[in-house]
């Protein structure tokens, strides 16, 4: 059964890591974990308060973030999935 959401309801959602855009300026987040994985580069970012993981894939010629940098994220509508 799908549910009726109604305007200023609030809910929880989840977006995959891979799934987030790095330097898609929707929302200012800072760097507090940044863990170069081989073809991937994880990173911890807190965002109002909240610590979000993130995974960028082939880091190559991208830039690197480090602890404490602002970084800019982003994500389409349709990577969003309401629990």
């Amino acid at each position: 059964m799908k549910k009726i959401y109604s305007v200023n309801d609030q809910v929880e959602m989840v977006v995959r890591p891979e799934s987030v855009v790095i330097g898609k300026e929707d929302y200012k987040t800072t760097v507090k974990k940044s863990l170069f994985m081989g073809e991937n580069h994880e990173y911890e970012v807190e965002w109002n308060g909240q610590i979000l993981q993130i995974s960028g894939s082939n880091p190559f010629g991208k830039r690197i973030y480090e602890l404490e940098d602002t970084m800019h994220i982003g994500f389409e509508g349709a990577s969003l999935h309401l629990l």
